[in-house]
């Protein structure tokens, strides 16, 4: 999907709409349908699970991760990663 190939940009709905031809509101109904999840979530657990695989398969800092995965700054990442994970980016990486 347009997500799934381009979540390290930024991404709005509206966008996602029109590349659907469809209105925002609808856009996310049948998406939400489709998924379970809004196309924030569904974009914010990609970006996730990209990070994930770079904490345990590179050397990059935690900056240069969340950078890397789509998110505009490091702390949102951190909080983000946290939410989901239970456990920090760091914490996370550690565990091997």
């Amino acid at each position: 999907t347009y997500i799934n190939e381009h979540f390290a940009e930024p991404i709005h709905l509206k966008e996602l709409a029109e590349r659907a031809s469809l209105s925002p509101f609808y856009f996310t109904r049948m998406f939400t349908r489709e998924t379970g999840m809004t196309p924030y979530q569904y974009l914010i657990a990609t970006r996730l699970s990209f990070a994930k695989l770079l904490l345990k398969t590179t050397d990059f800092s935690i900056k240069e991760i969340a950078f890397h995965s789509g998110f505009t700054s490091e702390s949102q990442f951190c909080s983000s990663f946290k939410k989901r994970e239970k456990i920090t980016p760091s914490s996370y990486r550690l565990k091997g």
